[in-house]
């Protein structure tokens, strides 16, 4: 079953998925993203179907963390190996190659990754994307009655920084992991990864409202509690 929050994004927005079904994705990142695509549309989410020596390819402007990036999809999945060649025959000079999304950068930026850092019965109130929320639709929206009464009864968790007060650096998405308070469970640090800038353990807590920022609280890892303090999103480095 969709969650409120899936549903309420597929109402809000309309999206025409035609010019990327069936495509394959590739990602570039700065600072070779610079050389390769440089962008006249400043930091706009764009999508435009351009050739790439007769390869068939949609580019859209995006990001997984804050970092600038482009989103190359592949029409023709028959051209894949080509249009490598030509992204890391460009790239050489600036050291291209494959890489992985960095989840201390998107920690760190207080982005949201649907799926890990929510459950099935997560709304966008509480997780800081109110802003996206169009209340004055009509009532034939999916989800939009639910969203109204949530509005109006106020929500019962919110999403908050946790910074851990220890020095193992490891990293880890979608854990789910109990925070305790006064030994009540108050909500779950969802995500953890090292932060190279404030030299600690970072992540996101979903917790109760009633649980504000500041507070000394547990982290419940299978090596036992760590202690840690929710703090306001993005984290202040």
């Amino acid at each position: 079953m969709s969650s409120l929050f899936e549903m309420s994004a597929r109402a809000t927005f309309a999206v025409s998925p035609s010019c990327l079904a069936s495509a394959f994705r590739v990602s570039t990142r700065r600072p070779a993203i610079r050389m390769l695509c440089p962008s006249p549309t400043g930091d706009r989410h764009i999508t435009a179907p351009i050739p790439a020596d007769g390869i068939p390819i949609t580019l859209m402007r995006a990001g997984w963390s804050k970092q600038r990036g482009f989103e190359l999809f592949l029409r023709d999945g028959t051209k894949g190996d080509h249009l490598w060649q030509i992204i890391k025959e460009a790239g050489t000079p600036y050291g291209i190659g494959p890489g992985y999304p960095n989840p201390s950068e998107r920690i760190e930026s207080g982005l949201l990754n649907y799926g890990t850092d929510t459950d099935d019965r997560t709304n966008p109130f509480e997780v800081r994307m109110e802003k996206f929320v169009d209340l004055n639709v009509s009532n034939d929206v999916i989800g939009v009655r639910a969203l109204r009464q949530i509005k109006t009864e106020g929500v019962k968790r919110h999403q908050l920084g946790i910074v851990l007060h220890r020095d193992e650096e490891t990293e880890d998405q979608s854990i789910w992991l109990d925070i305790v308070k006064d030994g009540a469970v108050i909500g779950h640090m969802t995500n953890k990864a090292w932060s190279y800038r404030l030299k600690r353990m970072i992540g996101y807590a979903l917790v109760s409202v009633g649980a504000p920022s500041g507070d000394a609280v547990q982290v419940m890892e299978d090596s036992g509690g760590a202690p840690g303090r929710p703090t306001d999103l993005p984290f202040r480095i």
